[in-house]
């Protein structure tokens, strides 16, 4: 079975077709795709850059990450933005310096539901997740 297919979105014509009732819009298919609990998708798409998360899992998907993979990198991705959001950045002002300050905060994260224990892996995933956005044009550094 594809990402996308669950019973739901298996082609791309399907992203323009009539939604009927129990079918989400294709834009909002993608994280529960990648996630089993109906509350962890909701807090996603709740948080401020919800909309971003599930662009970044179509993205990840279409280079064809593992289904694990794509998990990863959307936790870390959050944990970027809510570390972010407390630092009281706004979005379009991000660059490359945020990365290097966000490890700065890894050596010491007590953020609860986010671990520090694959560092290099969360700054990858972290600079992922910043090219998202400025492909997005959300992030208007260069």
């Amino acid at each position: 079975m594809d990402y996308q297919s669950g019973g739901r979105f298996n082609t791309l014509h399907n992203y323009d077709a009539p939604i009927h009732e129990g079918f989400a819009p294709m834009e909002y298919v993608m994280l529960q795709t990648f996630f089993d609990s109906p509350k962890r998708v909701q807090a996603l798409r709740d948080c401020p850059m919800g909309a971003s998360f599930e662009s970044f899992a179509q993205e990840l998907c279409d280079a064809r990450y593992a289904r694990l993979t794509v998990r990863g990198y959307l936790r870390a991705a959050e944990h970027f933005m809510c570390w972010v959001g407390r630092q009281g950045v706004p979005v379009q002002s991000l660059d490359e310096t945020f990365i290097d300050r966000f490890d700065r905060h890894l050596n010491h994260c007590r953020c609860p539901n986010h671990g520090k224990s694959h560092r290099l892996e969360l700054l990858h995933c972290a600079g992922m997740f910043l090219r998202h956005l400025r492909k997005m044009g959300l992030v208007t550094t260069a």
